[in-house]
């Protein structure tokens, strides 16, 4: 009874100044978008960061390579080729492009381009879909070479058959599409910084289909390998891991370093960039933040304080009726919970609704545990202080000095 009571006179309690609990909304609203903007902006980069969070915790060197060939020879490097090279038994991860023609109504298309993910790259990082699923145990068994392919004026849906033809071979291959990637999305190839260091999200490069006019196939290496007739040669991101000696290691940076690329970097060169990268943005927005947060938290101090003041009448009465002194600070503690949760539901609906326009639709603002963990804990840490001062005044009041003074 004495809860129900609390609430409701913390509701008139609201009700009677409209204007300073107006302006004490607003700037939680402006606070709570504000976080959003910032834990989104900083999850958005982790993205681009955890799919190699792993892999560049361990001792190796990246290449960003470029139609990889032996030195000597010209040769097409593929993996067995690239391991006779190397010295000891480093591991390779990368991406490769097979030497291939997309065959339609029996004629080579010239506008495709093609790209093959070893084990390790499909299974750290799915792009966006727009149909059908990303490669799988499964459709590795179909008997067909399984491909996702991106937006393309073929109309190529999943289930759809395609075919391929080798070069230097005269029969056809045939595939399946199980997967249409978004318009846009982003896919593991590499692209080039301006002006800043290669980082995680250098990794990753989106495909417009307007923009590029070409269909991207997305192939596993091992369907390609075990064709036994497609040619490969590595290209793009090249992660190579040096478990060996350090004399081995050395040799392998040595020969790694003749083969055309345009990004050689050791592992924790990359992670340190990608810290760089990540946290970048925190430095631009955690200023703003922290002064719309110390102007909301003065303002719901000073507003609290001042709305106890002018209640501290009704307090009195209050007292006399039963109620103590806490529960009486509990009715400012009430109020400020709120509107907090006010500017909280106002702010996650907004932003949901603006996700859906062209407002926010292409930016990194998003709702997730995150955003909504740092909005709780920014509502707590307002309410905590927007009941500071209400207690410490009530503390030093009667409710006999009360009456008699006003």
């Amino acid at each position: 009874m004495i809860n129900r009571t609390l609430w409701r006179l913390a509701r008139k309690s609201i009700l009677r100044n409209p204007l300073l609990n107006l302006l004490i909304f607003l700037q939680m609203t402006a606070a709570f978008f504000i976080i959003i903007s910032l834990t989104s902006g900083i999850c958005s980069r982790f993205e681009t960061y955890l799919p190699f969070r792993e892999l560049l915790e361990t001792d190796g060197q990246f290449y960003d390579l470029i139609y990889a060939q032996e030195p000597l020879t010209g040769h097409a490097l593929m993996r067995s080729e690239l391991m006779q090279h190397l010295q000891g038994s480093p591991e390779i991860i990368g991406t490769a492009v097979p030497w291939l023609q997309y065959l339609r109504n029996g004629q080579a298309v010239e506008n495709a381009q093609f790209l093959a993910y070893d084990d390790a790259l499909l299974s750290c990082y799915v792009p966006e879909l727009d149909a059908g699923e990303w490669f799988s145990a499964d459709s590795m068994k179909s008997g067909r070479i399984p491909v996702v392919v991106s937006q393309n004026p073929y109309g190529l849906q999943p289930g759809d058959s395609v075919s391929f033809l080798p070069f230097g071979d005269a029969h056809e291959l045939e595939g399946v599409v199980i997967g249409v990637m978004k318009d846009g999305a982003e896919y593991i190839s590499c692209t080039h910084p301006k002006n800043e260091a290669f980082s995680s999200k250098n990794l990753f490069t989106s495909w417009y289909a307007d923009i590029e006019e070409k269909t991207l196939f997305l192939f596993p290496q091992r369907a390609i390998e075990e064709t036994g007739t497609v040619l490969y040669q590595f290209h793009g991101p090249c992660f190579i891991l040096f478990p060996s000696a350090d004399a081995e290691a050395k040799q392998n940076r040595q020969y790694m370093k003749q083969i055309a690329n345009t990004v050689t970097l050791d592992f924790a060169a990359l992670r340190e960039n990608s810290m760089e990268y990540i946290f970048a943005q925190c430095r631009l927005l955690l200023p703003i933040l922290i002064a719309v947060m110390t102007m909301t938290v003065v303002g719901a101090m000073s507003v609290n304080a001042l709305l106890a003041k002018r209640g501290l009448r009704s307090y009195a009465v209050f007292y006399i009726c039963g109620l103590k002194w806490r529960q009486c600070a509990f009715i400012s503690l009430i109020s400020s919970l709120m509107i907090g949760l006010a500017a909280l539901a106002v702010t996650v609906c907004g932003t949901a609704v603006l996700r859906h326009t062209p407002l926010l639709a292409d930016s990194v603002i998003r709702l997730g545990w995150v955003q909504l963990a740092a909005l709780f804990a920014a509502l707590l840490i307002y309410a905590g202080f927007a009941v500071l001062l209400p207690v410490r005044l009530l503390r030093r009041q009667t409710p006999v000095r009360v009456l008699s003074e006003n």
